[in-house]
């Protein structure tokens, strides 16, 4: 499909090519989680978060415009979200989302697509709800270094007067230029000889939307360790843990105050 504007169907089509894209990349991307926890679950996890968001989409009326689109694929994802990317990858889908309903509330509610210019914005915001959720200190690196180099990468394509698919496009350049650099600002990824797992799952979700909106997307290459994996479980951290959870009925200055003491 090629659509050249983002509104309700293609926003609807870019979450179906998203899980599909993730399947066949979900081993790729399992093989380069080293950080923060080498489980080789990255992939897994994104795939899983981000069936959760179609799935919500899918519950959706045909008539649902993209903003309610929006709104569903973030609250699929934050219901659904498995592991630190999981979280991470539903953060993102929230700054679309709430990047949309507030273009909406300045048009009188009314949305019927999203332009390059805001899209471009709503990586920005994706970048800062990502940093947010992870305390606040992003690690040089990891998916959130490659999120902030799309979202600048789409800001000045945007205020080049790109459309959203060319500031699509342009983001997932400079995603994929900023993912090869992340070994040089993560010492474990470097040992390891790997890029970040979360930044290409990133990109896998990047290249989707190009996908979608220009009906091609760059061919990328195979991401592989450059150590036998034998190293690389030799080179794991002990045993760690993650820990997961929906927090409900409680207003942002609780939450806030909830981090500040688990902090």
């Amino acid at each position: 499909m090629s659509a050249r504007r983002l509104d309700a169907t293609a926003l609807r089509a870019w979450a179906h090519t998203a899980v599909d894209e993730l399947i066949v990349h979900t081993d790729e991307i399992n093989r380069l989680n080293v950080f923060p926890v080498a489980d080789a679950d990255t992939g897994t996890n994104m795939l899983f978060t981000m069936r959760s968001a179609w799935a919500h989409v899918d519950a959706e009326p045909a008539s649902a415009d993209v903003t309610a689109v929006a709104g569903a694929l973030a609250a699929g994802a934050l219901q659904g979200a498995r592991g630190n990317s999981g979280v991470i990858l539903s953060q993102i889908l929230l700054g679309l989302a709430e990047a949309i309903t507030a273009a909406a509330a300045q048009r009188d509610g009314f949305l019927d697509a999203v332009d390059g210019a805001l899209f471009a914005s709503s990586l920005r915001h994706a970048s800062v709800l990502a940093v947010t959720s992870m305390g606040g200190e992003p690690v040089p690196g990891t998916i959130v270094s490659v999120l902030q180099a799309a979202a600048e990468a789409g800001e000045r394509c945007a205020v080049a007067g790109g459309d959203v698919a060319e500031v699509a496009a342009a983001a997932g350049d400079a995603a994929a230029t900023a993912l090869d650099r992340t070994p040089e600002q993560l010492d474990v990824l470097a040992k390891a000889g790997v890029v970040d797992s979360g930044g290409r799952g990133l990109l896998v979700l990047l290249d989707a939307m190009t996908a979608t909106l220009a009906g091609h997307a760059p061919r990328r290459p195979v991401y592989t360790p450059a150590a036998p994996q034998t190293a690389l479980a030799d080179a794991a951290a002990p045993p760690q843990f993650e820990v997961m959870y929906l927090l409900s009925g409680c207003g942002a200055p609780a939450v806030e105050g909830l981090r500040a003491a688990l902090e």
